[in-house]
């Protein structure tokens, strides 16, 4: 019985589905633990906001 060959096209396709969906959870998985983090830290929410837009501001530039 013969083999179905997948064309190379598929196959990058495939790859390229499977890092989108690595990197989708690994960004849920960030985006959804930096709440409890911030809450366990503790510090005051003036400082909190600073920081966040300070990271923001840096990552925008």
């Amino acid at each position: 019985m013969a083999r179905a060959r997948i064309s190379w096209h598929s196959q990058r396709f495939m790859k390229n589905k499977k890092r989108g969906t690595i990197e989708m959870t690994a960004a849920m998985v960030i985006s959804g633990t930096i709440g409890w983090f911030v809450v366990e830290s503790g510090q005051p929410i003036v400082d909190l906001l600073f920081w966040r837009c300070a990271f923001g501001a840096a990552t925008l530039y």
